[in-house]
């Protein structure tokens, strides 16, 4: 099987699946040694990439590459959304409410196809909201779904630059 091209400096690891075709998984050249030692495979719903281990009273644990990588964390983004790219470029630690922010998928995009923007049918228009450690924040109202998510994704750089999941990421290099 042919291996798909690595992000610059990294390495790919081939993972361990019992059916379907080989899925490979990027570390960084400097910790491609440490890590191809081990047998890893990719888990069911992320994917991130795991293996079995078993601890010393014989019990068994299952250890994630990313928390390898980046030990003593509370938890660990990957910031492109990408359970398979265990380069530290794609690793960051952080809490869980900044991991929260950075979900990505389409159960986090709603009927408006945006992340934090929805229908309002009383007031007949778009409201555009975030989430943060202080719970649900309303940005305001919009006559369209574009300027509600634009609205939000401002409001979002302005509490948090580096973790939300922006609707347009671009913004993110405007205010950089």
């Amino acid at each position: 099987m042919q291996i798909p091209p690595a992000p610059p400096g990294a390495r790919a690891i081939e993972l361990r699946r019992k059916n379907g075709p080989s899925l490979w998984a990027w570390v960084d050249e400097a910790d491609y040694e440490d890590v191809s030692r081990f047998h890893w495979y990719a888990t069911v719903g992320g994917p991130y990439v795991a293996r079995n281990v078993r601890r010393e009273d014989g019990t068994r644990t299952i250890e994630y590459l990313h928390r390898r990588l980046i030990p003593g964390a509370e938890r660990v983004d990957h910031r492109d959304g990408d359970g398979l790219n265990n380069t530290r470029a794609n690793l960051r630690a952080t809490t869980h409410a900044e991991n929260m922010r950075n979900r990505r998928g389409p159960a986090a995009h709603g009927t408006s196809g945006f992340l934090g923007v929805s229908w309002q049918k009383d007031r007949g228009k778009w409201q555009a909201y975030l989430r943060d450690d202080a719970g649900k924040r309303h940005v305001g109202q919009f006559a369209s779904p574009v300027a509600a998510a634009i609205a939000r994704d401002c409001a979002c750089l302005a509490v948090d630059p580096e973790h939300f999941t922006l609707n347009f990421p671009e913004l993110r290099d405007l205010v950089a």
